[in-house]
């Protein structure tokens, strides 16, 4: 990392939870240790709580006016579907997933119940939290706007927007998988595979780059 990275992620509140070890092979137990510091820091302080990896993207905006019409109190979680593997499906991890408060509550019970064999670490880590969450009951919810269209994805924009799909998705998929203008919502959340220049380029067309309202402005100047 350069000077300028480093000094960059002193800059993030990054939690202190202890007893992680590195690699990406241990990303279950990075994400299980993550859910159970958050129950016991955060729980009343929130009422969603979400898992990215570092080359997702998320908008923000789109993600709370969508959970602003969630309930919290359901032990419900959202996602990008997958239909295999675990009951009732699980959710790409890579797309990221969001965990209701009551799902998060339930999640803690079931790693403090021996019965429930909740790997600690090891395996898929979106499958192990999945099968974890379904010994309580934790149903995954449907993450699609009116027109059904995705609003989380597994891949990158573009391979979306090509149909640039691997077989393992046509496979998993639970919904029908869509191309073109046709292929993420409006609204749409998330998007994975994303390097960091492509983070850095949808940044700026979404946040900096206005051309209604630079049109609008031309039109008044030339009246």
């Amino acid at each position: 990392m350069t000077a300028e990275q480093i000094s960059f992620t002193e800059q993030i509140p990054i939690a202190p939870i202890k007893g992680i070890v590195p690699g990406y092979e241990h990303l279950t137990q990075k994400s299980v240790l993550a859910f159970l510091y958050a129950y016991e820091n955060y729980l009343n302080d929130f009422d969603w709580f979400i898992k990215a990896d570092d080359d997702t993207y998320l908008i923000i905006e789109h993600l709370k006016k969508f959970l602003s019409k969630q309930n919290s109190s359901e032990p419900i979680t959202f996602g990008y579907n997958f239909k295999v593997i675990v009951p009732q499906g699980y959710h790409s991890g890579g797309a990221s997933y969001v965990l209701s408060r009551e799902s998060l509550r339930r999640f803690h019970e079931a790693h403090k119940d021996p019965t429930s064999n909740c790997r600690k670490d090891e395996g898929s880590e979106d499958v192990e939290i999945a099968n974890c969450l379904r010994t309580k009951g934790v149903y995954p919810g449907k993450s699609l706007d009116k027109e059904n269209r995705e609003l989380f994805h597994p891949l990158s924009f573009t391979d979306h927007f090509r149909g640039y799909f691997p077989d393992w998705l046509l496979k998993y998929a639970e919904n029908s998988l869509r191309t073109h203008y046709d292929c993420c919502s409006d609204e749409t959340i998330s998007f994975h595979y994303v390097s960091p220049e492509e983070q850095y380029l949808m940044n700026f067309l979404l946040y900096r780059a206005h051309p209604t309202s630079n049109i609008i402005k031309s039109n008044r100047s030339s009246t």
